[in-house]
């Protein structure tokens, strides 16, 4: 199958539109190495940040750790108070006191 070209313009127009891809062809495959190092700039980024949020998610879990600890002994020693406190029996003395009198009237009585 041949192709017509009737005039000189057309054959230049064709040998334009040939030479205007060629170049983009090329322009694109010039910026690859540049986006490649872009990207893996941007992957090196996320990586740091992840790095961060680990690190800082282990000292948060260090520092429960500690709060627990230290509920923990809070607790028992809270235990501790109680089962002195009631003589190591439920109701014990601490339950067994006399309620407090009701307080008496400021005003002086005749």
């Amino acid at each position: 199958m041949t192709f017509p070209l009737s005039t000189p313009g057309a054959l230049t127009d064709l040998a334009r539109a040939a030479a205007g891809q060629i170049l983009e062809s090329a322009a694109s495959i010039a910026t690859v190495p540049v986006r490649v190092l872009g990207l893996l700039g941007q992957g090196e980024l996320l990586l740091s940040r992840v790095t961060l949020v680990a690190e800082r998610t282990e000292a948060l879990i260090e520092r429960l750790e500690g709060v627990v600890t230290e509920a923990e002994k809070a607790v028992g020693a809270l235990q501790a108070m109680i089962a002195a406190a009631n003589d190591g029996r439920p109701g014990g003395p601490a339950a067994t006191r006399p309620r407090a009198t009701r307080a008496r009237s400021r005003d002086p009585q005749p």
